[in-house]
């Protein structure tokens, strides 16, 4: 069987349907990507996606480009060709243009020996229905059966995560720390100290930054927790470390140590942990991303950090967290569903964290963004919010607001 997919600038949904397809219809044995000039990108990131997937042995994947638009290599003559060696064909139309679907539906049913089979996502993007005579009519829900990691998730969007500033902390550091921020207040927290200025641009990599604290409790925990002796006391009565980027504990320790926003963040994450205890989402925190990995000094300022990421399904939350109130709340809000959205498609969600707002501001500041991004959630049919502002009231109750947000997420709209 030829498993045939229309693709547009959307990739996530042709993705997901691509994949369920495969592992339910045991007789595919070739995937075609119909794809226009403005699509390739999208249609080459599925097959690579596909690919990476581990097919059954045997599968191939390939993009057949079309003109949308009659003329030229049109659609209906490239699956023409695409078909003659098939008697049977299932063609899926979530994505693309509603000229390339008919175009391909015309040209199947023009070979009467074709036997034709048909599908597509809800708008929900939880549903795939069969359509044609020849399908088995059954509806079938895709939450529980397909799970994207976020590295896969993001490369559908034609992102990566950085090779130059990979902040990756060390997962069993990073489990140490997030609980040990919770026993700081907001207003005494350690601090970091650069020996110089970091200069995104032209700083050298990697340099190295001075850790202080006036806790010696905590240095040694975290001396015996890293089975190092890298922090000392100073005649300062306080006890310095000076650690190189370069170290492999380091983005965590930045994190910790670079002032309220890192405690909050690690705050967060750790709240996040324990809400989806049980789940199958994956966890990605203090991460850079471009769309070209080799980043350059040229080329730096074209990538970005996201705080914490979590894909649950093919559903993914983009958390950030900020220090800052006022009119810098409602920019940095936008700015990460902007960011949920580049990585996750145009139903990415996004949280932002903001714990020392003002009381009440955050639900203004929401609803405000809300009217500007132009979503309206009808009282009779409510959908989930793209994006949420979570102001100090619900910051003093984390885990019990990210318990109710997750139990509640729905898998992905790809639409």
């Amino acid at each position: 069987m030829l498993l045939l997919l229309t693709v547009g600038k959307n990739p996530l949904p042709v993705a997901v349907a691509s994949a369920f397809l495969i592992h339910d219809i045991p007789s595919v044995t070739h995937v075609c990507l119909l794809h226009s000039g403005e699509s390739q990108e999208e249609a080459h990131r599925i097959r690579d996606f596909l690919v990476t997937r581990n097919l059954r042995p045997g599968i191939t994947v390939s993009c057949s480009p079309v003109e949308n638009a009659a003329g030229g290599d049109s659609v209906f003559t490239v699956t023409s060709n695409l078909i003659a060696a098939f008697a049977d064909v299932h063609c899926h139309y979530s994505g693309g243009t509603a000229y390339m679907a008919v175009e391909s539906f015309r040209a199947i049913l023009a070979q009467p020996r074709v036997r034709l089979h048909s599908s597509y996502l809800s708008a929900s993007g939880n549903t795939l229905f069969e359509t044609s005579p020849n399908s088995s009519g059954r509806n079938r829900t895709l939450s529980n059966t397909l799970t994207l990691t976020v590295p896969e998730m993001i490369a559908l969007h034609g992102y990566q995560y950085c090779s130059t500033y990979d902040c990756r902390p060390i997962p069993q550091l990073t489990d140490i720390l997030a609980p040990l921020a919770e026993e700081y207040e907001i207003s005494s927290v350690p601090r970091i100290e650069l020996n110089h200025r970091f200069d995104r641009v032209r700083a050298p990599i990697p340099f190295s930054v001075n850790l202080h604290t006036g806790d010696p409790i905590l240095a040694t925990r975290l001396n015996e927790l890293l089975r190092e002796k890298i922090w000392a006391p100073t005649p300062a009565s306080t006890w310095q470390a000076t650690i190189s980027t370069g170290h492999p504990h380091y983005a965590s320790l930045d994190h910790f140590f670079r002032g309220i926003g890192g405690i909050v963040e690690l705050r967060v994450l750790s709240a996040l942990r324990r809400a989806t205890v049980g789940t199958k989402g994956e966890i990605v925190f203090a991460k850079h991303i471009a769309r070209n990995a080799n980043v350059t000094a040229n080329t730096e300022l074209q990538t970005f950090e996201i705080d914490i990421v979590a894909v649950f399904g093919y559903q993914l939350v983009l958390i950030s967290c900020t220090t800052g109130k006022n009119d810098k709340t409602k920019l940095k809000a936008f700015e990460a569903l902007h960011r949920a959205r580049q990585l996750g498609g145009g139903a990415a969600r996004a949280i932002f964290v903001a714990p020392t707002e003002q009381p009440g501001f955050a639900a203004t500041y929401e609803d405000s963004l809300h009217l500007d991004i132009g979503f309206r959630p009808s009282p009779a049919s409510p959908s989930p919010k793209p994006l949420e502002i979570w102001g100090p009231e619900k910051c003093a109750h984390l885990d019990a607001h990210l318990e109710r947000y997750i139990a509640g997420l729905c898998p992905a709209s790809p639409s």
